[in-house]
């Protein structure tokens, strides 16, 4: 630890060094854990000319960039993997492997230095923890920012989508139910009956 602890207080130098720490370990679990699901959850395929089929893409083999640079007519399609064939605890893997490539070489120098904050974020980008102080705030960022996707967010979405989402469906439901006077209680203490 930086910093000297004296009569069980941290100095200053050391509480401000952990505070950064932290905050890194915090930004790189749910930035990683936020990258790492919809890449699993999408199949990219490249080619290039004079390539007889088209190639799947894997993160673990680098940017398409790289793996296109210098290859003539690169293009690529992607497809979202069906629910039946999703591997669910794929982001979790993936996540780990991709914090190398997402925190530049000094961070990973700055978060080693507190070998507790590194292994806490390995152990969460790993899927090994779901309960830690670390683990609970990236769940409750990442449920606050469903949520504020989910009543403020854009509901543009893929001209190929073959279902329309929940939300929609539930907010045209409200909207058709208020509209048409079904469903909506005359008195607060009244219940409301859904149906005709």
């Amino acid at each position: 630890m930086l910093g000297a602890q004296q009569d069980g207080y941290v100095s200053g130098l050391s509480v401000s060094h952990l505070s950064d720490v932290w905050t890194y370990a915090v930004f790189h679990a749910a930035l990683l854990h936020d990258i790492a699901k919809p890449l699993t959850d999408l199949q990219i395929q490249w080619r290039a000319a004079r390539m007889p089929e088209a190639l799947r893409w894997t993160p673990l083999a680098g940017s398409l960039v790289q793996l296109t640079q210098g290859r003539a007519d690169a293009e690529y399609r992607v497809e979202f993997t069906p629910k039946s064939l999703r591997d669910y605890g794929a982001h979790g893997r993936l996540a780990l492997t991709l914090l190398a490539q997402v925190a530049p070489p000094s961070t990973l120098a700055f978060m080693a230095r507190t070998p507790q904050a590194m292994e806490a974020l390995v152990q969460y980008l790993s899927g090994q923890d779901r309960s830690s102080l670390l683990a609970r705030i990236v769940a409750r960022a990442n449920q606050a920012s469903t949520r504020k996707a989910l009543t403020h967010g854009s509901r543009a979405r893929f001209e190929t989508a073959a279902s329309v989402p929940l939300i929609e469906l539930l907010m045209g439901a409200l909207k058709s139910m208020l509209k048409n006077g079904t469903g909506v209680a005359a008195e607060p203490q009244r219940r409301c009956r859904l149906g005709a």
